[in-house]
């Protein structure tokens, strides 16, 4: 029996050896199947180089199912290698190879992508001439961004920065600031959030970068845009924020990643929404989902079922549409995801408004409310007094609904939000108007309205332009 296992050993690495250096083919199409033979034949070094690159191979692909099993076997070979700073290196390589294509398949939010990145933060203390720390709190950044309050997102993007500006790498710095943007727009700091977008895009080079994508399985400056067109929007530059749309949708297709398109055809269709622009989110949607039910992105294919839900609510097909809003919300949740809880959550209490279900509506806004609280996600602070507001002018507590309002175009303007403003400022200008409070309404809007100086063919503007004309 012994003899018959150290032949099988010698026989596998002979075949390993045959394959090296007279099939160069096979070499380069199935690495896989040198990995099995050397590992058979106790090479292990070999067999975990060789996993490594058809992970590579496979994750290039985006077959990211077939990249996680590649190297989830080269990480248990070094179950039996002894420890020390070699086995640290090679684990923290596959580790960081892991990180992407388990983000694509099992999305950001994954407890699997926290210990990835937890684990590689470790080693990297122990692989003192790691070139790695820059990508593992980048990892740690993203996982933190969809499972944490957001006061940790920002604690870490400032992080980065300071790490990157020390080194002066231009690729890294875009990355950077793309999440560092991100932090700060989330937390409802637009002005702010705008200059790091504008930063990460300016700094990113994609041919130079390439390759960098594959690292980090974004391009910041395309995610940059999208986030970008949102934040202009909310400022209060529409025509501005459909400009950076189109770029980055563009740029999406032109880099043919699946994933990538997948997140901004879903983060384009939330944007439609927020515009009040329900067919363009229903098509968005529509092609996330498809896309995404193609590769197995199941964060993206959560996400769009809200927002289509929202579509379809306002196309007329409110039962419909509420109900798979809330599947998506229970996907997206089940996912992990914290992020973007705030969100998901007003926009089901506006379709509920929009559907008569008033009970409903106040129950989804004092979860919406609750959740902006407890992560500091302060992106739609304003949106969700203005849509509570709407809600209690629905109810006997109508006294109640003005003083929401309020609250919703202070929040406004204290971010400088004139999308939002604008909103708010209209639905409690229609109800001074029922008042018999015209005058009023009218000194409130106008100046609002006055401001803009771009989107006048907007859904908004055209009905505050509309409102400001029934109230002369």
């Amino acid at each position: 029996m012994e003899a018959s296992c150290a032949q099988r050993v010698e026989l596998h690495g002979r075949i390993a050896q045959a394959i090296t250096e007279l099939m160069p083919q096979i070499v380069e199409t199935q690495p896989e199947l040198l990995a099995h033979h050397y590992a058979q034949a106790g090479l292990i070094d070999d067999a975990i180089a060789y996993g490594l690159t058809a992970g590579r191979r496979s994750a290039a692909r985006f077959a990211n199912e077939e990249a996680i099993t590649h190297y989830t076997k080269a990480l248990e070979l070094l179950g039996v290698k002894s420890a020390g700073a070699e086995r640290d290196r090679q684990e923290l390589e596959l580790l960081i190879a892991l990180g992407v294509p388990t983000i694509a398949a099992r999305g950001y939010m994954a407890a699997e992508v926290e210990g990835i990145y937890d684990r590689a933060r470790d080693l990297c203390t122990n692989v003192t001439d790691t070139q790695h720390r820059f990508t593992v709190l980048r990892g740690l950044w993203n996982s933190a961004f969809l499972r944490k309050p957001l006061l940790k997102a920002q604690e870490l993007s400032s992080e980065l920065v300071t790490l990157v500006d020390a080194q002066g790498d231009d690729t890294r710095r875009a990355l950077a600031h793309r999440a560092q943007g991100c932090s700060l727009f989330f937390r409802g700091e637009f002005e702010s959030g705008w200059v790091s977008f504008r930063q990460a895009i300016d700094l990113w080079d994609v041919d130079k970068a390439r390759s960098e994508i594959l690292v980090y399985g974004e391009d910041p400056s395309v995610v940059c845009r999208v986030y970008g067109s949102w934040l202009m929007w909310s400022l209060g530059y529409p025509d501005k924020s459909s400009a950076l749309i189109r770029e980055a949708l563009a740029d999406a297709q032109r880099l043919s990643n699946p994933f990538i398109c997948a997140m901004v055809l879903s983060l384009a269709s939330a944007l439609h929404v927020s515009r009040n622009e329900f067919s363009q989110a229903l098509v968005r949607a529509d092609a996330c989902s498809a896309l995404s039910a193609e590769h197995g992105f199941p964060q993206w294919t959560a996400y769009a079922m809200i927002f289509r839900g929202r579509a379809r609510v306002a196309l007329d097909r409110a039962d419909d549409g509420i109900a798979e809003m809330e599947q998506g919300w229970a996907d997206w949740r089940a996912l992990g995801a914290k992020l973007a809880g705030t969100h998901a959550t007003f926009v089901l209490a506006d379709a509920c408004l929009q559907a008569g279900r008033i009970a409903a509506g106040l129950d989804w806004i004092k979860f919406a409310t609750e959740h902006a609280r407890t992560f500091h996600e302060r992106l739609f602070e304003a949106e969700i007094h203005r849509v509570h507001g709407e809600l209690l002018l629905g109810t006997a507590a109508t006294g109640a609904a003005e003083p929401c309002l309020r609250r919703s175009i202070e929040i406004a303007r204290r971010q400088k939000a004139k999308s939002l403003e604008l909103r708010a400022a209209m639905v409690l200008g229609r109800h001074w108007q029922r008042q018999g409070r015209r005058r009023v309404a009218h000194d409130l809007l106008a100046p609002i309205l006055g401001w803009f100086s771009e989107g006048f063919d907007t859904p908004d503007l055209q009905k505050a332009k509309a409102l400001l004309h029934d109230l002369a």
